[in-house]
């Protein structure tokens, strides 16, 4: 059995329906780049799909594709 903490400042939520509906069929590169995606928008920031794929070592195709299939989703907006 795991304990985990969830800490106050400085960290992201996550919606239940990604953990329920769409992570048991969401592939690794999506999840990484929804995470890394909350973290940008908890940071008011933005990054192109070069530099999301450079910080979670993906190639900026599949990042393009991982977010194709979160817009899809609804996960993700433009």
């Amino acid at each position: 059995m795991y304990d985990f903490v969830a800490f106050g400042e400085g960290t992201v939520s996550v919606l239940k329906s990604f953990i329920t509906d769409l992570l048991p069929k969401a592939d690794e590169k999506s999840v990484k780049i929804y995470l890394y995606a909350l973290y940008l928008a908890s940071e008011k920031r933005n990054a192109d799909a070069d530099q999301i794929g450079e910080a979670l070592g993906i190639d900026a195709d599949d990042v393009k594709k991982g977010i194709a299939f979160l817009e899809k989703k609804g996960y993700i907006k433009k």
